[in-house]
């Protein structure tokens, strides 16, 4: 008695004969490879955004508004960056998560991933603030717009309240990620605690080697490259998941 080998279905066939999707490479691996160049433009975005910052003379909302209104096309630059900058982030982070195979840092990596992102998310909204107080600023005045800002961003309702306090999660949240994806040997340790400072250290280097932190337009050139520099070595584990994922996206057509 002859018995014929069961038949072996391609996974095209195999997925119209069970209605299923097939999962393969084919859809992981640009998903991967877009999220590891968002991750590597990431912070040349932010940090370009943090260095066309308009000077200001003081954190008070006046000199905010004056800054800002001062130079209308910088504003909008700087803006713009550090816009793109965090959705590119919020993208990359998520997609990041990845990369943990097994279960050590599982949680870290979530937190960061999931927390990380969304809050990345809200950052890159509260930008559009930046518009409105240009626009403030150069048709009202000073305490006419300070009186609308603080309407809209210190007096508003509570969910306007929780935008604000959830995007600036987008500072620290990602570390979580950062550390779990060390506790799973996807990138070192040593390189975690530099994701604490990427949006403080290059005003600190600036306001010692050329001005006042924040004073970045009359900051000398080489203050101006310093505080660029640093900027980018805290976000040098960002530039590691990166990496990390476009290795890894190539390894799904091996």
């Amino acid at each position: 008695m002859n018995v014929e080998p069961p038949a072996v279905l391609a996974p095209s066939e195999l997925s119209e004969a069970t209605g299923s999707v097939p999962v393969g490479p084919s859809l992981r691996r640009p998903v991967q490879l877009i999220a590891g160049a968002a991750l590597l433009v990431t912070p040349l975005l932010i940090v370009g955004g943090i260095l066309t910052s308009p000077p200001q003379e003081s954190r008070s909302t006046a000199d905010y508004i004056e800054s800002l209104a001062r130079d209308p096309w910088l504003s909008s630059v700087s803006a713009t960056l550090l816009h793109h900058g965090w959705v590119a982030m919020a993208f990359g982070l998520v997609v990041a998560m990845g990369l943990v195979r097994g279960r050590r840092g599982r949680v870290l990596t979530l937190i960061g991933g999931v927390l990380g992102g969304f809050s990345a998310v809200q950052m890159s909204g509260l930008l559009l603030n930046d518009y409105f107080l240009v626009a403030l600023g150069t048709h009202l005045s000073s305490a006419d717009a300070v009186g609308v800002a603080d309407a809209m961003m210190v007096q508003g309702d509570i969910l306007s309240a929780l935008w604000w306090q959830t995007g600036k999660g987008a500072i620290l949240l990602p570390v979580f990620l950062y550390a779990g994806l060390a506790r799973a040997g996807v990138i070192s340790w040593w390189v975690v605690p530099l994701s604490l400072f990427p949006m403080v250290a290059p005003y600190v280097v600036m306001g010692l080697v050329g001005g006042s932190a924040g004073q970045l337009i009359g900051a000398s050139f080489l203050g101006l490259v310093a505080g660029g520099v640093v900027g980018l070595i805290c976000y040098l584990p960002t530039v590691l998941v990166g990496v990390r994922l476009i290795n890894r996206s190539r390894l799904l057509d091996a």
